[in-house]
C-alpha cells in the first residue's frame, strides 16, 4: 500500500502547487440486497426465484464539488437496470 501511494504522489506533484486545492468529495455506500427470494434478472436460464447469496448488493455513490459549488454525482448500482422514473429522481 506504501509504494501505490508513494507512486501517486511521486506521480501528481508536479500539478499539486497549480491546482484548486477546493474541491470536496464525499462517497457513501449501502447494502440493497433483497431480504426475501425473488427473481433476478440476468439469469435466462434459471427456472426457480433466488435462493440465497454469495456476496451482498450495493448501491454506491460519489460527489465532487469544486471550489465554484459545481457538483457531479455518480451512482453504481449491482443491478442489471432500473425503473426509468428512479433514475430521473436520482
Amino acid at each position: 500500500m506504501k509504494i501505490k501511494t508513494c507512486f501517486f504522489a511521486l506521480l501528481f506533484f508536479p500539478f499539486l502547487s497549480q491546482a484548486d486545492l477546493s474541491w470536496k468529495a464525499g462517497a457513501a455506500k449501502t447494502v440493497i440486497t433483497p431480504a426475501h427470494s425473488m427473481w433476478m434478472a440476468g439469469y435466462g436460464s434459471r427456472r426457480a426465484p433466488s435462493t440465497g447469496k454469495r456476496t451482498e448488493l450495493f448501491a454506491k455513490a460519489l460527489v465532487l464539488e469544486d471550489g465554484k459549488g459545481n457538483r457531479g454525482l455518480i451512482v453504481t448500482l449491482d443491478l442489471v437496470g432500473i425503473e426509468r422514473s428512479l433514475s430521473g429522481s436520482i
